[in-house]
């Protein structure tokens, strides 16, 4: 389990995130492919979910 905020985790989920869908988009996408990209989003619900509580929190801070 990688720690919140760790920027090599991040920049290797956004990098498969881009790589799945280029090829969905580019009309290769297979159900692997897919499949990947769904297991890839799931990862990344945590890091979202954690990012609009901080954002969220910042919102309130400047209002």
């Amino acid at each position: 389990m990688h720690g919140v905020g760790d920027d090599s985790s991040m920049a290797m989920l956004s990098c498969r995130d881009r790589d799945a869908s280029a090829l969905i988009f580019s009309g290769h996408g297979s159900p692997v492919t897919l499949s990947r990209l769904i297991l890839s989003w799931r990862l990344t619900v945590s890091e979202l979910r954690f990012s609009h509580v901080l954002w969220s929190y910042s919102f309130a801070r400047a209002s």
